[in-house]
């Protein structure tokens, strides 16, 4: 084996024995969640705005800006249904 892939693994096991399995951080990941998803909306609001002020077209990157919040929006849902369940 590696020597640098089993001083890797070694640290690796240091920090996994310290860690508490049971604590839960469900609540740190929904406001995570929440925060960083607000925040993609805005600035996705921001960039239309700004297309939209300028008088330019919506091209691709656009739409495609709202795909990605979409599916932004999708993987929210599953973290505040998992939250319940």
């Amino acid at each position: 084996m590696d020597p640098r892939l089993a001083a890797y693994l070694e640290g690796a096991m240091k920090v996994a024995a310290t860690q508490n399995l049971k604590e839960d951080q469900r609540s740190n990941t929904r406001v995570l969640s929440v925060v960083f998803s607000v925040l993609a909306a805005v600035f996705v609001g921001l960039r239309f705005l700004a297309r939209h002020r300028q008088g330019a077209k919506y091209d691709i990157d656009d739409w495609l800006m709202v795909v990605s919040l979409l599916f932004l929006a999708g993987n929210l849902v599953c973290v505040l249904v998992s939250e319940y369940t």
